[in-house]
This record gives structure tokens, sequence and C-alpha cells, in this order.
């Protein structure tokens, strides 16, 4: 008898527990919900919730529509639409009705959506519970300031780019100068030109030396004119202070022609004034 008690008591409990696991396989629940309960910072374009069941609950989205809401902090529901996805059968989207005209989402706003127990599963599963989750709408002044640094670090982030470019072009550039610049082979060049070897390293080395007397230069003229540009005079002098001579420029002679002209003119002036003394 004891014996037959002692077995009879573990398959009771053996029992109890099978069906223990088995109702906390079965009970229906919300896995996940995006954004995260209490998140900060969230859009306000396409506002809404995506919420991750269990089970799936794409049968029964008419009856459960009326189940899920959204409020904001002052508790005054938003128009709201509720979308299941046939290839994701557990998975359920609470969004703000951006069609209708009463929807005005505000920053930096707390909005909530409530899912009301006798929400069912596809399964026949059931919410015992209300379940509700939370996040906060961005600040707009704060979103503009953040696109803001956003462009300037666009910006930044070009031009430095376009100027590390550009010098890779002008270093490309020069070492491509350079390289057209090497001595050529003074053995190949004997051989097509018919001269000799020391004659060809005679002239190649007068090339080389003919550029860098002109660089040489390049680089003087490039000081004189920063230099020239630098310089401030402090009192006018006159041109005699450095060593100078001022002169007059020399009157352009008169042509043959110009000349008789003019003696004309003074002859032609002289006869007028005594016409004028007769008539006096």
């Amino acid at each position: 008898m004891k014996r037959f008690g002692a077995i009879s008591c573990l398959i009771i409990f053996l029992m109890t527990m099978t069906i223990g696991f088995a109702s906390a396989a079965t009970e229906f629940k919300v896995d996940e919900v995006y954004p995260k309960d209490e998140a900060t910072n969230m859009a306000m374009d396409n506002m809404g919730f995506k919420v991750f069941f269990n089970q799936d609950v794409y049968k029964n989205q008419k009856a459960n529509k009326k189940l899920c809401t959204i409020t904001d902090n002052k508790g005054k529901k938003v128009p709201s639409i509720v979308v299941c996805n046939p290839k994701e059968k557990n998975v359920m989207m609470v969004l703000a009705d951006t069609n209708n005209k009463k929807t005005k989402i505000k920053g930096k706003t707390k909005y909530t959506v409530t899912i009301k127990e006798g929400f069912k599963s596809d399964k026949g599963g059931r919410l015992d519970t209300e379940f509700k989750s939370s996040f906060t709408t961005l600040n707009p002044s704060q979103s503009m300031w953040i696109s803001m640094g956003m462009m300037g670090v666009m910006v930044v982030t070009m031009v430095v780019f376009s100027t590390r470019e550009a010098k890779k072009k002008e270093e490309k550039a020069s070492f491509d100068k350079n390289k057209k610049e090497k001595s050529v082979n003074p053995y190949k060049e004997a051989k097509k030109t018919g001269k000799s070897v020391e004659e060809i390293v005679a002239a190649e080395e007068k090339k080389k030396a003919k550029r860098e007397a002109k660089r040489e230069r390049q680089k003087k003229e490039n000081k004189v004119e920063i230099a020239s540009e630098n310089i401030k005079v402090k009192k006018k002098a006159p041109i005699s202070a450095v060593g100078l001579k001022y002169k007059d420029p020399k009157p352009k002679q008169k042509t043959k022609a110009q000349a008789e002209a003019a003696k004309k003119a003074a002859q032609s002036g002289k006869k007028s004034t005594g016409k004028k003394k007769k008539k006096k």
C-alpha cells in the first residue's frame, strides 16, 4: 500500500508539472515593442508603435483594432490605425493616422500605446492584463541644431576631401614631371643617334644644370615678389635721396609745316591790329 501511494503521488506531481509547463508555453503575451519603452528623441514623422507577440494575430486584427489606442501626455486620444503584415503574422503596427485632420503630433511630447485586456491571438490566446509602452518625441529646436551641425560636418568633410584630392593631383603632376625629366639611358641614345656615350651624358648634365638654374631663378623671383608686397614706406623722399636727378621732359620739336603755319598766323595777327589803328 505504501508503494502504491508513493507511485500515485509521483504521478499526480508529474501531471501538475506538465500542466503548468503546457499553460506557460501557450500563454499569450507581448514579446517586444519598438520603440522601446521610455525611449526619447523619436521622430514625429510616421509616428507609431511596432508590437511583437509570441503568437500570430493576423486573423483577429478587425476585432483587436478596438482594443488598441494611442494617447498623448494629457491622456487625449490620437487618431490611429492598426495594421498587420501577412508575412509577419505575429507583428502589429499601431500608427498615428496622418490622413486625419485632427491628428497633430507635437514635439517633446510623451505618447503611449495601450493594448487592453481581451486582445486575442489566432490560436485563441487572450491577454489577461493591459499592456502599455511609451516614448517621447524629438524637440524641434534641438533637431534643427542637430541638422545644422550635421550640415556643418558635411561641409567640413567635403572641404577636407577636396583639399586632399587637389593635393594628390598636384603631387601626381609633379611626380609625372620629374619622371619625364629623368635622365635618359645614354647607351640607348648612343645607339639611336650614333653619338658617343660621353657626349650624351655631358648634354644631359647641361640640361639638368639649366633646369636647376631655372628653378633657382624662379624661387628668387618669388621671394622678391613676396618681399616687395610687404615693403612699407615710412616717409616720402625726393629722387635725389637715392642718387637720381630729375630732368624736365624735352619739348617736342615742331615740324616745318607747323612752324610755317605758326609764322603765318603771327603775321596775320599783326596786320589785323594795324588796320584797327588806321580806323581810329
